[in-house]
């Protein structure tokens, strides 16, 4: 990025994410993808929070990947529609496409470009704890724990 060029914003994305639950450690957790990165730890924690999935099942999850937008970064194409492309995953239900559509936002195919989720996740069980790892089907990782 050049001095003079205001326009532009550098991209970042830190992972991992750290998240607490009533003050106690929760999930140590990190979905890589560039862009992806914070639109998938998002989802983890959506998946976990409002869904009451576990960190298996959030991994697992049909992701959305949302590219492109009026936000000028200096990568978009100038041809892009101002709301950018929502690319979903082929397991997200017809109905949800449906509707996204029905709402204007231009659908695009599938990518792969869904990032790669891995996470520790701590449980309580009375007044002990114990943790649990998960890795993703999009990944070539694997959780073991003993």
């Amino acid at each position: 990025m050049h001095a003079g060029d205001r326009r532009k914003r550098p991209f970042q994305t830190i992972i991992p994410g750290f998240a607490t639950r009533n003050g106690a450690p929760w999930m140590s957790f990190g979905v890589m993808g560039g862009d992806m990165q914070p639109q998938g730890q998002t989802q983890i924690v959506v998946d976990r929070v409002d869904y009451g999935l576990d960190i298996q099942a959030a991994g697992d999850s049909p992701r959305w990947h949302h590219e492109g937008s009026s936000q000028l970064m200096g990568e978009d194409p100038p041809e892009l529609d101002i709301r950018g492309l929502l690319r979903l995953e082929s397991g997200v239900p017809e109905a949800s496409r449906r509707a996204l559509a029905a709402l204007g936002w231009p659908l695009g195919a599938p990518d792969g470009g869904f990032g790669r989720y891995e996470c520790i996740g701590r449980r309580t069980s009375g007044a002990d704890g114990f943790y649990g790892a998960a890795s993703e089907m999009r990944a070539d990782g694997i959780a073991l724990a003993y």
